[in-house]
């Protein structure tokens, strides 16, 4: 919010004028754009739109439209998500993650118009959403590429849930491009990182009740920190039993992949780095690690940071 309030200058409604805005500045990487989705349906639609209702008919026409002549400007393509790992502040997951498929490729058509452009998605799955047939997904878009002609690129990552999900969508993308679609998995260089701390917006011990209770109390930091130290405190969050073997399992991959950052920043730390490699190297639990990393950090005035 202070990035966009501050960092900004709002001087553009259409995507044209957002090129021409960009234009205007010094870059010192080269810049590509796409259309976004969530900013087009919202643009659109209004409350409707941010809240996810079906689109109508003529909500789809002006979309089309609208990402016709971003394309015909210079736009790169057309982005979308589909994954419930993408949510506002607000928690509610970004317009247009439950479009139909009547939106999705009455969209679409832009690009064949254009005859340009590729349609870019973050898919259902992507965040590790059940998905048991990789079809679910790549039918929709080996169909929409083949009816547009024009290229369709998703985001394909391995998930904890299913680790062969991915070479069931990769052979599945194979399978398409044999018959004639422009269907290209994008797997990404890194894996995701996430920064958790006391002050961001995810922390390792956002599900345990003492935690919570003493969060609501809206200390200050400098008393936050205080209350940090406190024996009893302490005792009372490192202790926390899972209430469900789900979330036992889920906490077990959260301190396998967790890792103090450290200052200067670790950036490819080892196995023995993570929470759990730090716990049995100190005869310790791993939430007692991840409590007292974060506690000394905050008593020295730094920033506590973990990444998976």
């Amino acid at each position: 919010g202070t990035a966009l309030a501050e960092g900004i200058e709002w001087e553009w409604e259409t995507f044209p004028e957002y090129l021409d805005a960009l234009d205007r500045r010094r870059w010192t990487v080269d810049v590509g754009t796409q259309v976004p989705h969530g900013a087009v349906r919202a643009y659109v639609m209004g409350d409707r739109g941010a809240k996810n209702e079906a689109a109508s008919a003529e909500d789809i026409e002006t979309m089309r439209t609208i990402v016709l002549d971003a394309l015909r400007a210079g736009a790169l393509g057309f982005s979308t998500s589909r994954t419930m790992g993408h949510r506002a502040v607000d928690g509610e997951v970004v317009p247009g993650t439950y479009a139909a498929e009547d939106e999705l490729f009455g969209i679409g058509r832009a690009l064949a118009e254009a005859n340009a452009g590729v349609f870019e998605l973050a898919p259902f799955g992507a965040a590790g959403e059940h998905l048991d047939d990789p079809w679910l997904e790549v039918d929709w878009m080996r169909r929409l590429s083949a009816a547009i002609d024009r290229p369709v690129s998703f985001a394909l990552l391995q998930v904890d849930d299913d680790p062969e999900l991915w070479r069931k969508q990769m052979a599945a993308s194979l399978e398409a491009c044999a018959e004639g679609a422009e269907l290209y998995p994008q797997v990404a260089g890194r894996p995701t990182g996430l920064l958790t701390g006391h002050f961001a917006t995810y922390c390792l011990f956002s599900e345990i009740p003492a935690y919570v209770a003493l969060r609501k109390r809206h200390l200050p930091a400098d008393e936050f920190a205080t209350a940090l130290r406190d024996p009893e405190v302490r005792r009372s969050i490192v202790s926390w039993t899972p209430p469900s073997p789900a979330v036992a399992e889920s906490m077990e991959r959260a301190y396998g992949r967790t890792y103090v950052l450290g200052d200067p920043p670790d950036y490819e730390p080892g196995p023995e780095r993570s929470l759990a490699g730090l716990a049995a190297a100190r005869g310790m639990s791993p939430l007692e690690v991840a409590y007292d990393e974060r506690s000394e950090e905050r008593r020295v005035g730094k920033e506590c940071r973990s990444r998976w």
